[in-house]
């Protein structure tokens, strides 16, 4: 075994002079590169300023550096004015969906062309077929073929196949999802979307549907109306406090006048607009400045004061494979809280099931960029999986002991190939996909050598790793023979997870590899992201749009409300001075709550929580805190900053082995879960740092909170006499204990 090369300080970035570059929320452009680097110019002050490749790539791994590849293209210019969105991520899903349908009928039948080509490769000129498949008549017996290949995929959706084979119960249509049907285009129709993706250069936002700029946009009323409409819509804006109807009466006597004045001429009368027209355009009045004019300054001010808080490829991403493994292993049962509330029939049921295996691993340097572990083959997994693609993975040598390290293996990658597993042909891992700019192959099914890369990669971890360990289940029946594999378990699939991920570093990266001609794939990796460069992973606030957990919040004086934290900003309090308290979508990272994504108007922003300190925490430790709190504190104005970061502190450090691993099982938590958690936490809420800058000092030995995992001592009787406090609604509960409540079944969620 060759000595291992040390990796390089960071992938070199890959830009272009057509590319959107922003750093720390400053806007460039590229104008130059050198041997070292790149000279970015600024958007707004249009100064030069030199940036090394090593300086690129710590600020790409730290999430500090967001890539839009080829914004300023002409082509791609254009098409972002005709969709109306800078990227498919932030098109509504009911678009992203009609998007993801539009581009499977056209790379499935670019599919069946590139086939046709090699069909005719040995055939004579006259009698080649591809070159009249685009006619009028060649397309229309495309399309044939191409609506059967959809069609199977749908019914391999509705209604896949079980292991032996036969047909298993359709599933069930979730409410508001859409219904794949064989009904596809017709060849004039199919014809105008493959010339608009291929006149884009391939960009999906080409495919948006036109429906979002539908309606009648003809000004419905005359000029002269317009201007009588808008000044009474701002006669409600006044100190004299009129109400709608009266406005409205104004407004009916004013046209009744000008009505009067055209009819002396021989003119038709106006039509005179509803009290809801007038409605709308005053609803259409930032609302700051209608109280302003209507209660004053000072008291429009004191109500709207914005609380603020502190196949092959040369290059690496080129060719991403991904798929799942059913683990040729039994596995003991855990003895970790994740087991605690399962039945004896649902313990006995998981003693023969076997798990789940899902890896991502980069084709030109064959290093393994994800591994994830799920009780079931899920799309859950598969997009986590992907997200541990694009994310900086520099705690995993550590988390798991292993001696070469990992820090830099991350990039967005280029085509991601897969199987059509149920897992890769959801449209919830398609739209996270197409969401990082990347292509989503799929071959033809029974043609594993399509995908050879990743299936060999399997058979490695089967003859390397799981024949290290007894309760092995082998390949099929026949090969395990009388051997007793329930009886002979030996292993937890935690501890399972750590060995695969160590042998994935410390034996897999650094072991000479046949495909690499003898290269180990550390080597490689160092060896091409110096020569070609990696496009940059997406920032922080990117990834949370495409693959953070989707809700909805209020707007309030006190920005954002998540799981009992306010989160703030200067685009928050804009946006409500302008329009008050409204419901904004937004997106949450399991991992990281110390910031949340925001969409206003298409855009995707950041907003960070008004309470410092929670950067890197995660959604399980944080309901931990809060449901410790709640119980210890019914009384929130007892809360200091020390009280609450120490109980953080003592709750992230009981991590065991078994939690530890756990961080490298599925991690997609569902929705669901979270609104669980936030109704069971009612109205406990972590208080700002403004709030505990007003707070009066507290003896901190009378709060004490132990870091050895004991439980929290009452709150003593002699406190410093404080304001009365307006207590929590949450009634006082007896003591309970430090760890957080067990989630149902071994089935990952946020609580792990």
């Amino acid at each position: 075994m060759t000595s291992p090369k040390p990796l390089s300080a960071g992938a070199r970035q890959r830009l272009g002079v057509t590319d959107a570059i922003t750093i720390d929320g400053v806007a460039y452009r590229v104008t130059g590169e050198a041997d070292g680097g790149y000279v970015l110019q600024n958007v707004e002050t249009a100064l030069h300023e030199s940036f090394e490749h090593a300086r690129l790539a710590a600020l790409s791994l730290a999430g500090r550096l967001e890539i839009s590849v080829g914004h300023y293209a002409p082509i791609t210019v254009r098409t972002r004015m005709m969709a109306g969105a800078g990227s498919v991520a932030a098109l509504p899903v009911k678009d992203q969906q009609a998007i993801a349908w539009k581009l499977e009928w056209i790379t499935t039948f670019l599919e069946v062309e590139a086939e046709q080509h090699n069909e005719d490769a040995n055939r004579p000129p006259r009698e080649r077929k591809a070159r009249r498949m685009r006619s009028n008549k060649g397309l229309e017996e495309a399309l044939v073929e191409v609506g059967a290949r959809v069609q199977a995929r749908a019914n391999a959706r509705a209604q896949p196949l079980a292991e032996d084979g036969t047909l298993r119960k359709p599933r069930k249509t979730r409410a508001g999802t859409r219904v794949d049907s064989c009904c596809g285009p017709g060849p004039r129709r199919f014809r105008e979307w493959l010339n608009d993706y291929e006149a884009a250069c391939h960009n999906p936002l080409v495919l948006r549907p036109k429906t979002a700029r539908c309606g009648n946009r003809t000004p419905r009323y005359a000029a002269e109306v317009e201007r009588v409409l808008q000044e009474h819509a701002e006669m409600f804006a006044q100190e004299k406090n009129r109400s709608v109807a009266q406005c409205h009466r104004k407004l009916r006597a004013a046209l009744d006048a000008l009505n009067a004045k055209r009819k002396a001429e021989g003119l038709p009368p106006y039509p005179v607009p509803s009290d809801r027209t007038l409605s709308r355009r005053i609803d259409a009045l930032d609302v700051f400045l209608v109280e302003a004019k209507r209660l004053g300054v000072d008291r429009a001010t004191r109500k709207h004061r914005f609380i603020v808080g502190k196949a092959e490829a040369l290059r690496p991403g080129q060719r991403v494979e991904m798929d799942e493994w059913k683990i040729d292993l039994f596995f003991l049962l855990s003895q970790t809280d994740l087991l605690k509330d399962l039945t004896e029939e649902q313990l006995d049921e998981l003693k023969k099931r076997r798990w789940f295996l899902c890896v991502a691993i980069d084709v030109a340097t064959r290093c393994v960029l994800g591994m994830r572990v799920d009780e079931t083959a899920s799309v859950r997994n598969a997009i986590s999986t992907l997200e541990m693609v694009v994310s900086d993975k520099g705690d995993l040598a550590a988390a798991v002991g292993a001696v070469t390290p990992c820090r830099h293996m991350a990039l967005r990658p280029e085509d991601v190939a897969t199987d059509s597993g149920g897992s890769f042909i959801d449209p919830r891992f398609h739209l996270a996909v197409i969401g990082l700019g990347s292509g989503h192959d799929i071959p033809p099914a029974g043609m594993p050598h399509l995908r050879g890369t990743i299936e060999r990669l399997f058979r490695t971890l089967s003859l390397q790793l799981v024949r290290e360990f007894t309760g092995q289940t082998f390949s099929n029946v026949v090969a395990r023979g009388d051997y007793p594999a329930l009886q002979r378990v030996s292993i937890t699939v935690e501890d399972f997870v750590l060995a695969a991920l160590r042998y994935a570093l410390d034996v897999y990266h650094n072991t000479p590899h046949a495909g690499l001609g003898g290269e180990t794939p550390a080597n490689a990796w160092n060896r091409l992201t110096d020569l070609y460069g990696v496009i940059p992973i997406p920032g922080r606030n990117e990834r949370r749009a495409i693959f953070g957990l989707r809700f909805e919040r209020v707007l309030g004086r006190h920005g954002l409300r998540f799981m009992g934290l306010h989160y703030g900003g200067d685009v928050l309090r804009d946006l409500y001075l302008k329009r008050g308290g409204i419901r904004v979508p937004i997106r949450v990272d399991p991992q990281d709550i110390g910031a949340l994504s925001v969409e206003i108007e298409g855009t995707w922003h950041e907003v960070r929580a008004a309470t410092t300190g929670f950067d890197g925490v995660s959604l399980a430790e944080h309901q931990a805190l809060c449901e410790q709190l709640a119980k210890r504190y019914a009384n929130e104005a007892l809360l200091t900053q020390d009280i609450v970061f120490e109980a953080l502190r003592a709750i992230q450090g009981r991590a065991s082995a078994a939690e530890k691993a756990a961080t490298f099982l599925a991690r997609f938590a569902e929705p669901e879960d979270v609104a669980r958690a936030e109704h069971n936490l009612r109205t406990f809420t972590i208080p700002s740092d403004a709030d505990f800058a007003n707070a009066p000092a507290v003896d901190p030995f009378t709060s004490v909170i132990p870091t050895s995992g004991a439980p929290l001592p009452d709150p003593v009787e002699d406190t410093p006499a404080t304001p009365k406090p307006k207590l929590s609604r949450r009634p006082s509960t007896p003591e309970a204990p430090t760890t957080p409540a067990p989630r149902k079944g071994p089935g990952i969620g946020f609580e792990d």
